[in-house]
C-alpha cells in the first residue's frame, strides 16, 4: 500500500528476473504433451479470478464486462438470478435514491453496462436476456421468469415499480 501511495513501482531486484517471474506466473496458453496448445487456464490462474467467475473465452456471445459484483456469476458457467435482481435493487437505490451502496465504482459501471446490453421491454414486462453459455441456478423460483417468443427471460419486476 505504501508503494502505491508513493507511486513507487520500482523493483530492487534485477528487473529481468522480476518481470519474468511475474509475467510467467499465469500462462495464457497451456502446452499439452505432443506440442498441442490448450487455451484453458491453469488451476492456479482460475483460482485467482474465481471471485468474479466469468468465462474467459466465448465463441457464441459477448460475455459480461468485468468486474461483475460477486455472487452473480460463479464457477465460470453459472448465473444466479436472485443475486442479479438484488444488485439491480442496490444500483437503483444508490443511483436514483442516493443511498449508500455495496458496489465499487468499477463493479457498478460493469453491471450497468451488462444491464443496458441485455434489458429490454416486451409484453409490458422489463426482461433480462439470459446468457446461453451460463446455466441458471436451478433453485430460482419460476415466477422470476417470463417467456416471450418461446424464449425464457428473467423478469425484473423491481424496475417497473422504481
Amino acid at each position: 500500500m505504501e508503494r502505491i501511495l508513493k507511486q513507487d513501482y520500482s523493483s530492487k531486484k534485477n528487473s529481468k528476473e522480476f518481470w519474468q517471474k511475474h509475467c510467467e506466473a499465469v500462462q495464457p496458453v497451456k502446452v499439452r504433451p505432443g506440442g498441442k496448445k490448450s487455451h484453458r487456464r491453469p488451476k492456479h490462474a482460475q483460482a485467482a479470478t474465481q471471485s468474479y467467475s466469468i468465462k474467459q473465452t466465448s465463441k457464441v456471445e459477448v460475455l459480461p464486462p468485468w468486474p461483475q459484483p460477486q455472487g452473480i456469476f460463479s464457477d465460470g458457467h453459472a448465473f444466479h438470478p436472485v443475486a442479479f435482481l438484488n444488485t439491480v435493487k442496490d444500483l437503483v437505490k444508490h443511483v436514483v435514491m442516493h443511498q449508500p451502496g455495496n458496489l465499487t465504482v468499477m463493479e457498478g459501471e460493469a453491471f450497468a453496462a451488462l444491464a443496458q446490453s441485455h434489458i429490454f421491454t416486451a409484453d409490458g414486462h422489463i426482461l433480462f436476456q439470459l446468457f446461453k453459455e451460463f446455466e441458471v441456478n436451478i433453485s430460482t423460483p419460476n415466477h422470476y421468469f417470463h417467456v416471450h417468443d418461446s424464449i425464457k427471460y428473467l423478469h425484473i419486476s423491481y424496475l417497473k415499480q422504481a
